[in-house]
């Protein structure tokens, strides 16, 4: 592991000062390596340190963003179990929420992202993807709602400013007529 490790930082380094641009090497192809070497390393740290929250929540993140969303579930369903806490455990909800939402695990996907607008609410990223669980889940009042706030309270565009009041009230009242 501390040879692999040594290797990737070699990597990074010579990656940094350019010397891949003076050899022909596609970058595609060093970005796919750094990538793999990365991945490994982060493999081979959550089994050397199983029970570390961190190093689990991080080897979720990199098998979400390899696109591995499946492989990346167990993982953040430990590191959530280990008692991952503050800005990594806000990351890791909104992470597990939107994969369980992008693989069509619509149920999942809304109690995960619930539970991470309870424990951080003004985390606007969160709010937005549980209002697309909500529209996938056919909530669609509740979607609406959340959607329509969010973009009222965050909007600098100056019709939407005007009309913020009565939108705001129109949000949690869709359903009514006059």
């Amino acid at each position: 592991m501390v040879l692999r490790a040594h290797y990737i930082y070699s990597l990074n380094q010579a990656y940094n000062q350019g010397v891949f641009l003076s050899i022909d090497i596609p970058f595609c192809l060093i970005n796919s390596i750094t990538r793999f070497f990365l991945f490994q390393f982060r493999l081979d740290l959550a089994a050397a340190y199983p029970d570390d929250a961190e190093i689990t929540f991080q080897t979720a993140v990199v098998h979400d963003n390899l696109g591995l969303e499946r492989e990346s579930i167990p993982f953040y369903l430990r590191t959530l179990e280990q008692g991952l806490s503050g800005p990594d455990l806000e990351r890791a909800l909104l992470g597990l929420g939107s994969t369980y939402r992008g693989l069509g695990e619509y149920q999942k996907a809304e109690e995960t992202l619930r539970r991470g607008v309870r424990e951080f609410p003004h985390n606007r990223a969160l709010q937005t993807f549980l209002a697309m669980a909500l529209y996938n889940t056919q909530h669609y009042k509740e979607a609406m709602e959340l959607i329509l706030t969010n973009l009222l309270e965050t909007t600098s565009d100056e019709k939407l400013q005007y009309f913020k009041r009565p939108l705001l009230y129109y949000a949690s009242h869709l359903d009514e007529t006059w």
